[in-house]
């Protein structure tokens, strides 16, 4: 405090002394107004009322405080000495107010300083508890942030790892452990470890289920040596899970607790062998025994059986009818167990039997059974220690399928001593009614270890002929690239469109007078056709056939040959596309797709999808390929065949047959005089109930010599009238 500052003060405490030993009070105006200052001696209302009352003295004289008189003169020097006085004590009374004022506004300060100088350190103190408490915020999310980051992280490296198991992948597996089991166990060591469980149980697939991750405890993470530092305490996680081991005859499961740790920045599995299975030791042996599927039945439509069970062994009934069809069993290879695995199919080991060919093998999912198995724990002298899993055989179920045994036979019977190959199928279901392919084998005799030619003709393409036209007549119909009646003019023996075609020529056994379309099906025209086809175009009738399913797999439950009409998929000339007209170029066409379309005439121009599903629901494989009136103007013509054409031989007095012959040249070029032919007849019935229709196609290699196409339409009519008999 400055000296002025203390001057005041002390003049300030001069005046309260002053004050209190007069024993009067100081009222400011600030307080209640001005207020009279009273002594301790105040007179009464009484005296101050009998003052009232003195009696008056002369206005020029006066008396002073001892009685004397005083004159006017008097009176003036002492009022000039008065006001001296007074003046002297006003300034004196003006300097100490102005030192009160002066010191009470100091004191102001001061305490407002004060005030100010508290507020200021409470704001701080409030603003540094709060930055603490978001900074400890702040704190607690990082850390929640990184716990959730760890347990995510954990998690898909357990994941990870599990699927490495089944597909053997134990290089993968190592590099996800962690590191001081590393040191312990060298990666030959893990697999071989790994290698000695699973593939003695044979492993089909690891599934793991996880049902919690937490952070452990620190004292139990150190009391293992396996804990970390961590300033969010997120570098160990624990994982409990259920693992799920699938196996050829069935699966096991076992719950598993497994820790994590975070080393060089990356997750890894603390590893023991327990992970593999929690009693597992490494030096245990695992043993895997079988118990023997038993396949089921294999039935025709009316329950005749195909392939059956005799004295516990497979035994087909009906051999060499329906070896082709049925197929046979053996025991399965390496590459086709693993083949199985890795599509996740169980129930298969080392000595499993599976179907080879035909239904055995279209079906083998169906029929096959479930073999039994037990798996045995052992210690490293080979005593038990735990079963770990054990299941039983369960025999397969039985297979009805749509074939009929009859009609099979029928087929077979006419073209047994061919290279030839026919089916049958309902042209408004689609179910199949036999497959057959000639020469035949034994499938008994397979079984028992014999070799035998099991070359399967009707799941092959060929080249369809003939029988093709009806097709390309079709599409040019519903192209509008001419009508039914449109004629071409008559055929000459031998034709090119002109002199750019050099040596190419097309030929015809058949020529129409009146080139139409009725006629060039009735008499199969080759000419006809393949003028249909240059009208067509190119790209219109590549259209056209990939609508009917040209370079697709039929969707049917075995594997067969896809159809094409080029291999290139195109036509490159127009050499190529006339030849194409008429079934020839590079046309090549399966027996069962051929049927398929034949189906749509009979079907308002819907192809019928083949199934060997009995009792299933009919589906259409293509729907609308031809117009309803094309379908019809088509199964016109093919019934013309039968009645006045090449087709001839399969007429019957009783029902209405329709059909196409066809006979296809195969040959390096024209002037080949080695090729072979082969022979084609096309034939449906048009007027049965849709559960008695039928339509058959059949092919028989080498016919030049017997006749060509008319051979296979005798052999056709022979089929026909054994099915019907009498109703034929």
């Amino acid at each position: 405090m400055d000296d002025r500052i203390k001057r005041d003060m002390d003049v300030v405490k001069q005046k309260d002394d002053m004050f209190d030993i007069e024993g009067l009070e100081v009222f400011s105006d600030d307080d209640h107004g001005k207020k009279d200052i009273k002594g301790k001696g105040d007179k009464s209302n009484a005296s101050k009322n009998s003052d009232k009352k003195k009696v008056k003295v002369d206005k020029n004289t006066a008396m002073d405080k001892n009685g004397k008189s005083k004159t006017k003169t008097d009176k003036k020097i002492e009022k000039g000495k008065g006001s001296k006085d007074k003046n002297a004590k006003k300034d004196e009374n003006s300097i100490d107010a102005k030192a009160i004022k002066r010191a009470k506004k100091k004191k102001r300060t001061a305490v407002q300083l004060g005030i100010a100088l508290a507020l200021v350190l409470i704001g701080g103190l409030a603003t540094l508890l709060y930055y603490q408490n978001e900074k400890e915020k702040e704190f607690q999310k990082a850390k929640l942030a990184a716990i959730e980051s760890a347990k995510e992280l954990s998690k898909r490296t357990l994941t990870e790892y599990v699927s490495y198991i089944p597909k053997a992948k134990y290089s993968k597996m190592y590099m996800l452990i962690n590191n001081a089991t590393k040191e312990k166990r060298a990666e030959d060591s893990f697999t071989f470890v790994n290698q000695a469980f699973y593939k003695n149980i044979a492993l089909m697939d690891a599934t793991v289920d996880i049902k919690q991750c937490l952070i452990p405890p620190k004292e139990e993470l150190i009391s293992k040596n396996i804990y970390v530092a961590d300033r969010y305490e997120a570098s160990n996680t624990r994982i409990e899970c259920t693992m799920t081991v699938k196996t050829d005859g069935g699966e096991f499961s076992f719950d598993k607790t497994i820790d994590f740790i975070k080393e060089d920045g990356e997750w890894h599995l603390v590893w023991d062998s327990s992970v593999i299975y929690p009693e597992y030791m490494p030096m245990d042996v695992v043993k895997n025994s079988y118990a023997s599927a038993l396949r089921g039945d294999i039935l025709d439509r009316n329950g005749k059986k195909l392939a059956t069970l005799k004295d516990n062994k497979r035994f087909y009934p009906y051999g060499i009818y329906a070896s082709h069809l049925v197929g046979f069993i053996a025991r399965i290879t390496d590459a086709e167990l693993e083949e199985k695995r890795e599509a996740g199919e169980l129930g298969y080991s080392n000595s499993s039997i599976v179907g080879k060919k035909g239904l055995e093998y279209a079906f083998e999912s169906r029929v096959k059974g479930v073999g039994g198995q037990t798996i045995t724990l052992c210690d490293s002298s080979g005593a038990p220690k735990k079963k770990i899993m054990e299941s039983e055989a369960k025999q397969g179920g039985s297979l009805q399928t749509t074939i009929d045994v009859d009609v099979q036979k029928a087929l077979y019977n006419e073209i047994k001593s061919e290279n030839a190959c026919s089916v049958a199928i309902n042209p408004y279901t689609g179910e199949i009614l036999a497959l057959v392919s000639t020469p035949a084998y034994n499938n008994n005799a397979v079984l028992q270890g014999k070799a035998s030619d099991t070359f399967n003709r009707f799941s092959r393409a060929f080249c369809p002929g003939s029988t093709f036209k009806p097709i390309t007549g079709a599409v040019g119909l519903d192209c509008g690239a001419f009508t039914k009646d449109t004629n071409f003019g008559a055929s000459p023996k031998r034709w090119q469109k002109d002199s750019s075609w050099g040596d190419l020529f097309i030929t015809t056994q058949h020529q129409c007078k009146v080139g139409n379309l009725i006629n060039g099906i009735t008499i199969s025209d080759n000419v006809y056709f393949a003028k249909a086809a240059l009208k067509i175009g190119g790209s219109k009738l590549k259209s056209g056939l990939d609508k009917l399913g040209f370079n697709e797999q039929i969707p049917f439950e075995m594997n067969f040959t896809a159809s094409q009409y080029s291999n290139t998929d195109s036509f490159t000339s127009e050499g190529m596309l006339a030849n194409s007209g008429y079934g020839q170029g590079q046309i090549l066409i399966n027996p069962l797709h051929l049927a398929s379309i034949y189906s749509a005439f009979l079907n308002k121009g819907n192809m019928v999808q083949p199934t060997f599903e009995y009792n299933g629901e009919t589906k259409y494989w293509k729907e609308k390929v031809f117009k309803e009136n094309t379908a019809k103007t088509i199964t016109e013509c093919l019934e013309s065949v039968v009645k006045k054409g090449t087709g001839t031989g399969t007429r019957s007095y009783k029902m209405t047959i329709a059909g196409k012959t066809g006979t296809a040249e195969i040959k390096d070029s024209q002037d080949d005089e080695d090729g072979t032919e082969l022979g084609w007849f096309v034939a449906l019935t048009t007027d049965t109930k849709p559960e008695d229709s039928i339509l058959i196609v059949t092919m028989v290699e080498d016919v030049e010599p017997k006749g060509g196409s008319a051979y296979v339409v005798s052999k056709t009519k022979r089929m026909l009238k054994s099915i019907y008999g009498d109703k034929f």
